[in-house]
């Protein structure tokens, strides 16, 4: 009996023992459940890590380019700058020459205005000179008819003289 005791001792020793194993190879497959889950894990946060930079990259590149189109943009703008003061300058110089020129157009609108009353006064003394000169013409017409008409008279005379005076050397002849 002591040996079935002895027996039936190690026997539930043995059972404990098969019990703990048991229990230590669950905890251990546990683990390696745990563990294989930690490893699909870590290959899935790898392959994020890895998008990750990917992603970072082109964004790293993109911002490049948008800094490159910036300086671009920046450039552009320096240069419409320059021209549109370049433009104001010029157009404040074609606003001085307008102002110029329309102060010259003045004067020269208001000489205008005095030629003309000069050319109207011209006008208007040539009308009287002309009409002086027609008067003065008809005047000499009327002179000149009066001294030829004075001059055949004259001649008539003359002839009438000579005739008188040959007639009296002819009677002075007789005698």
């Amino acid at each position: 009996a002591a040996g079935h005791n002895q027996l039936q001792g190690e026997k539930a020793g043995l059972e404990q023992r098969e019990e703990v194993l048991r229990g230590q190879q669950r905890r251990l497959e546990e683990a390696e459940q745990d563990h294989q889950e930690l490893r699909k894990q870590h290959s899935h946060l790898m392959e994020e890590h890895e998008r990750a930079k990917q992603t970072l990259a082109q964004t790293e590149r993109a911002q490049d380019d948008l800094q490159g189109e910036l300086r671009g943009v920046r450039n552009r703008l320096t240069a419409l700058q320059l021209e549109q003061a370049r433009l104001e300058a010029e157009n404040g110089a074609l606003k001085e020459q307008n102002q110029q020129l329309d102060t010259t157009l003045g004067r020269l609108s208001t000489q205008c205005e005095l030629l003309a009353q000069l050319k109207g006064n011209q006008e208007e003394e040539n009308r009287h000179l002309l009409q002086e000169i027609q008067a003065l013409s008809k005047e000499n017409r009327h002179l000149l008819e009066r001294s030829m008409e004075n001059r055949e008279h004259f001649q008539e005379e003359q002839r009438q003289y000579l005739d008188k005076l040959g007639e009296l050397r002819r009677e002075k002849q007789k005698l």
